[in-house]
């Protein structure tokens, strides 16, 4: 075989398999908005975990208490 069309022919697949390869790193890569949605969706789970292990730990009245505690303390006195 010729070496010129040997080399053409190496350099054709290596820039397929360059391509390709580039297009699914694309595709499979997140966009910056699904790292913030994440990252939201995390933190939230994050507290309901965080609720779940003082409801099992201290009891599920503490959370009453502490849900009650917090919107008294949020009101606005009215004299």
């Amino acid at each position: 075989m010729n070496p010129l069309w040997w080399m053409t022919k190496a350099a054709g697949a290596a820039f397929v398999t360059v391509v390709g390869t580039g297009l699914l790193f694309k595709k499979l890569t997140p966009s910056a908005s699904d790292l913030i949605e994440a990252a939201v969706h995390f933190r939230n789970g994050m507290t309901e975990f965080q609720k779940g292990i003082a409801a099992a730990v201290f009891g599920a009245d503490s959370q009453k208490k502490t849900a009650a505690e917090k919107r008294e303390s949020s009101r606005i006195p009215i004299e």
